[in-house]
Order: structure tokens, then C-alpha cells, then sequence
């Protein structure tokens, strides 16, 4: 499905010098450079408590070679990511590591994006989500300008590491593929506002190298990739063998397939701090914010939460409390941890219950997913059924969605979000690993009429009508599947079908085709209740009107014009691709405009 899309115009260039600022033929003397690296792909992974920067050139990235940004402002340490906060008072604001002391940072701005009846029960009723979502309210604030604006401060930070590490005159010579990650049960609604959002942060700035290219990828697909092609765990990926990513993030855990929930750092974070106010009673309505982000920073977040592994001998846990001296032991850590591992249990079991291949085992990223005690505690729960459980060592865990999107930007099939159809722009096709195909998590189709045939249809139907530009009787609001919930759907054999649209004189050379979509695996056949919107597809077509086929009504009383086409649905990044063809020929991809409600 095409996505709206910034064009720049090329600027002209000097041609009377050596230097990059004045000729054609860039020199790539002491630059780290080969010919064959013309695009710089960077992979930004925003998430909902951290978010992360990875990057490459394709020689970089043949050499197994992807820099991850470690390097963040107020933070005196390297770190894989920063924290998704922003912090607005008196006209200034900061994000992730650099806030001040004082003051309410905004977090969980993410899952803002999402409409609330598409948002999970647990999120919903989430304290940490509530609070967000009040003080956004109260402030007048809008969830697309808040993810600007930290994508805005995180895009500048990365130009600059990457500037301050290679040089300033290596970014002018690359043109830029970046590719976002985004939860895979996210709607098309919360995708278009996450690309308006990246838009307004200058993302898309023309440069004058050429135009910058968006794509969207799915996370469990980046952790998957990245986590296959680690030399760590190549042996044990062999052909027809299943392996179960569970992205364990700050905020969700997403087993790859099935459904995301809320069971992530942040459930962990939020039963820390109810066991931090049952232990100081009272004194906890004392604290100010700053005094309870003392109790849950360094030591809690950087520390035990990513640490902790339970122990024989009885070990103290200090947390620094303002005024106050608290000390606790495993058994404290444990009940912490224990809601979360709960739910993440359920979350496996329900991916397992519905492997039909032998599974081999669990692979463990994110940043929950660097934990050793959940390492730990899966192992034990799931020997008896033979698993493997592993995990990268060192920061692999949590950078493996903004590592693995750079690996679905060299992908052969990383074309999800193209404005034209210049093929020149992608990088080579390198990449070790690629998705052939994807499970629909729901079912996917066009609605239309069909006429009237009283050998199939009956006058009774809901849907019977006159349709005076056919002359006749027809069955409306009929739904054409192309995909099911459930179903798998081929890349390579992507799923087609034809279809036929009366065009009045007057037609100004653009229609809209509406999507619907069904949470059924066995949709109905007309739209009812359980068939929602999905999108609309706005069609400009360069066809000249006059040579179309004739159409004569059926009574004789309407002459019209009637256009055949087919249109193509192919799974891409994060969201469906739709191609046009008339004719036999594919209508160019800009031409193709998806427009959610």
C-alpha cells in the first residue's frame, strides 16, 4: 500500500573544483567508503519506555559490521538506548537521559497514537498510561507533535554521533533509507500518524544528495532478524525448523505472531513502586516526583531490574529513599517480577498452542529480554518440553529491533513505503535473511455489488437494489477476501484479483477503492456489523477516458464508460502494498494514495 510521500526537487550542483561542495565525482579518499555505498540505512527503533539508533552503509553491513548510537546526552555511560521521555517547562524542553532533576517528564507518549478501543485491556487501566494520557489532556498536547518532537531530538543526536565518528563529510555523500519499527498489531491509522510524525521532524528534509526514503517494518520482524543472522545463533537456524521470538520491550512483550501485551519493564516498574508504597505507608504521599524518580532510577532501572537473578543466600537489595533507608531482599524483587512473568508465560503458551511445526526453542531480546532471571525462568519452565531459551550477550537484546530494521532496509523486499518506482534507490540485494511470507492478523477485502442473478440470489436479500447506471438489479455491499485471519501470504505470489468500474463522462481521472477488514478468520460474505474500515485507496489513473470500452445500461438508458483492472495485494514492511494494473500494466506507486480515518 502506497504511503504519502515528500518529493524533492534536486539541486544543481558547481563543477568547478575538487571538493565534494564543487564536483560530480565525489572523492572517497578517507572516507570509509566504496563505490558501491551510495545510501546510508538507519534504523530507528521508537519505543514505548526506550528507543534506540542503528545504522550502516552496505559495505558496513557485508562486513557484519552495525553501529548502534551508544552515546546519548546525559548519560555518562554507553547505553543502547535512551529513555522514550520528553520534559516541557517555560518554553524548553529535553528528552531522554538529559531531563532535569525536577520536573513530571511525559512518558508512554506511543501508545497514544492508538484510537482506545484498540488498545489492550491491561494498557487501558495502566496507572503509568493514565497519568500520560491525563496530563496530555490537561496541557492541550497532541500525540503526533509529542513523537516529533522526540524524533526531532533523537534524528539530530544520531547525525551527530555518526558525524562526530566518521566525519563531517561523510553523511553528504549518502542518501538516506530510513526504516521505523512499529508494533505488528498497530492499525494503518496509528502508521500514517507515525510517518506524519516523522515528517514534522525534519526526517524528510531534502538534502542535496537526493531525496530521503521512509519504510516502515514490523519489530518482531527486525528482532527476528537481527537475532537470526547473530553469528551466536546461525547453527542453530536450519530449514524447516521454528524458532519463538519473544520481544520482551520496556512497555509490551510480543511473541513473534501472536498478539502483544502489556507485560513488559513497565508492568515491572509499576509493581515496584506499589511495593515501595506499601513499605513506606504514609511517607510515600511526602515524596515529590523527583524524590520518587530518586527511588526509581539508577539503581532500580540500570541495575536490579536487568540483573536480578534469585539467589540461595540472602542478599540485600539497597534503594536509595529519600529521608528513608530501605533495604529489601530477593523475595521483594521476586513479587516485582512475578505479574509480568506471569503474563508473559500466558503469552508463550498461547504462541505454542498454535505452532503447528515442532518448535526448538525461545530466543529472548528486547530490554526485559536481557534479563538472566527471565532467561532463567523460562528455561525451568519449559525443560520438560525440551526447549532452548537463549539470549545475546551484552546490549544485542535491547538493540535488536533498531539492528534488525537495518537489516529489513537491505532486504530484497524492503520496498514497503516507495513513492516511485525507481528500483536505482534500493540498496543491493545482500541481506543473509529475508521474510517470504506473513500471517494476516486479520482478514483483509473490497467490498462491491454483483448483479442480479436469480439462479443465485433472491429478491429478499438486505442488499437487493436498482442500480441505475447498470439498468438493473444488483447485490450490493458485497465483500471479495483477499486475504483471511490466519492465513499465510506469499511475497513472491502475491494474492490478485480483477474488477470492473463504471465511469461516468465526466470522471476526472481518479476514484477511491474502500478496504474493509474483519477480525474473523471466516469473514461474512456481505458487510455487516463485524466488517469494519480499513482504509481508502485513492486511485489516480493516466488513461485516456475516451478510449475506454462503451457501456450501454442494461434499459438502454445510461451510456457510460467502463474501465478493467486488477488490483494486487502484496505483503511489505509493516503494513499491505496494493498495485494497479490496466491493461496488464502497473500504474506508477505514487499514484496510489492510502488515507485511514
Amino acid at each position: 500500500m502506497s504511503t504519502n510521500r515528500m518529493d524533492f526537487e534536486d539541486h544543481d550542483w558547481d563543477e568547478d573544483g575538487g571538493s565534494y561542495s564543487d564536483s560530480s565525482e565525489p572523492d572517497l579518499d578517507g572516507l570509509n567508503l566504496t563505490e558501491k555505498d551510495d545510501v546510508l540505512v538507519i534504523g530507528i527503533d521508537f519505543g514505548t519506555t526506550f528507543s534506540g539508533v542503528a545504522y550502516a552503509t552496505e559495505s558496513e553491513f557485508l562486513a557484519k559490521n552495525i553501529s548502534v548510537i551508544s552515546e546519548w546526552p546525559g548519560c555518562g555511560r554507553d547505553e543502547g538506548k535512551a529513555p522514550t521521555e520528553l520534559l516541557y517547562e517555560h518554553e524548553n524542553s529535553w528528552w531522554g537521559y538529559d531531563l532535569p532533576d525536577v520536573g513530571d517528564p511525559i512518558r508512554w507518549f506511543k501508545l497514544l497514537l492508538l484510537n482506545n478501543e484498540d488498545l489492550q485491556e491491561g494498557v487501558k487501566s495502566s496507572a503509568f498510561y493514565l497519568a500520560t494520557k491525563e496530563k496530555v489532556q490537561r496541557e492541550n498536547l497532541k500525540p503526533v507533535d509529542l513523537v516529533a518532537d522526540y524524533l526531532r531530538f533523537q534524528w539530530k543526536h544520531a547525525l551527530e554521533v555518526i558525524e562526530k565518528s566518521r566525519g563531517d563529510q561523510f553523511l553528504p555523500f549518502l542518501r538516506f533509507h530510513i526504516m521505523i519499527t512499529v508494533p505488528a498489531i498497530w492499525k494503518g491509522y496509528a502508521r500514517q500518524s507515525m510517518q506524519e510524525a516523522a515528517e514534522k521532524a525534519g526526517i524528510m528534509a531534502p538534502r542535496d544528495i537526493g531525496k530521503t526514503r521512509l519504510s516502515f517494518v514490523l519489530e518482531p520482524e527486525a528482532a527476528a532478524m537481527a537475532t537470526l543472522t547473530d553469528p551466536e545463533h546461525q547453527s542453530l537456524v536450519k530449514s524447516g525448523k521454528m524458532w519463538l521470538i519473544l520481544d520482551a520491550g520496556g512497555g509490551t512483550v510480543e511473541p513473534y505472531v501472536v498478539g502483544g501485551a502489556l507485560c513488559g519493564g513497565v508492568l515491572i516498574d509499576e509493581c515496584f513502586q506499589q511495593l515501595c508504597k506499601n513499605r513506606l505507608g504514609r511517607r510515600w504521599s511526602h515524596l515529590s516526583p523527583n524524590g520518587i524518580k530518586e527511588i526509581m532510577g539508577d539503581k532500580w532501572e540500570k541495575k536490579y531490574k536487568r540483573e536480578f537473578v534469585p539467589k540461595q543466600s540472602k542478599e540485600e537489595y539497597p534503594v536509595p529513599i529519600p529521608a528513608e533507608a530501605y533495604k529489601g531482599g530477593d523475595k521483594d524483587l521476586m513479587e516485582a517480577l512475578a505479574e509480568s512473568f506471569a503474563r508473559i508465560d500466558e503469552l508463550v503458551d498461547e504462541q505454542i498452542s498454535k505452532t503447528k511445526l515442532t518448535l526448538q526453542g525461545i530466543i529472548l531480546v528486547g530490554g526485559l529480554g536481557s534479563s538472566p532471571y527471565l532467561h532463567r525462568h523460562l528455561k525451568e519452565r519449559y525443560s520438560k518440553a525440551r526447549l532452548n531459551v537463549i539470549k545475546s550477550t551484552g546490549m544485542k537484546p535491547r538493540t535488536a529491533i533498531c539492528r534488525g530494521a537495518v537489516y529489513k532496509g537491505f532486504a530484497q523486499d524492503q520496498s514497503m513505503g516507495a513513492e516511485d518506482d525507481d528500483d536505482d534507490f534500493r540498496p543491493q540485494r545482500v541481506a543473509p535473511i529475508t521474510v517470504t511470507s506473513t500471517i494476516s492478523r486479520y482478514s483483509l477485502g473490497m467490498p462491491h455489488y454483483q448483479k442480479f442473478d436469480p439462479s443465485v440470489h433472491s429478491k429478499s436479500e438486505p442488499d437487493y437494489k436498482w442500480h441505475d447506471d447498470e439498468g438493473a438489479f444488483i447485490i450490493d455491499n458485497r465483500v471479495t477476501w483477499y486475504i483471511r485471519k490466519g492465513e499465510s501470504v506469499s511475497k513472491i505470489d502475491p494474492v490478485r484479483h480483477s474488477w470492473a468500474r463504471l465511469l461516468k463522462k465526466s470522471f476526472q481521472g481518479s476514484f477511491t477503492e474502500r478496504l474493509v477488514q474483519c477480525d474473523s478468520s471466516d469473514p461474512p460474505h456481505r458487510c455487516d456489523d463485524a466488517v469494519k474500515p480499513s482504509c481508502d485507496l485513492k486511485v489516480a489513473i493516466d488513461v485516456n477516458i475516451s478510449k475506454l470500452k462503451d457501456f450501454t445500461s442494461a434499459d438502454g438508458k445510461k451510456q457510460n464508460k467502463k474501465l478493467f483492472y486488477d488490483v494486487e495485494m502484496v505483503p511489505s514492511g509493516a503494513a499491505m502494498e496494493f498495485n494497479f494494473y490496466i491493461d496488464g500494466i502497473k500504474q506508477a506507486s505514487h499514484n496510489i494514495k492510502a488515507e485511514y480515518d
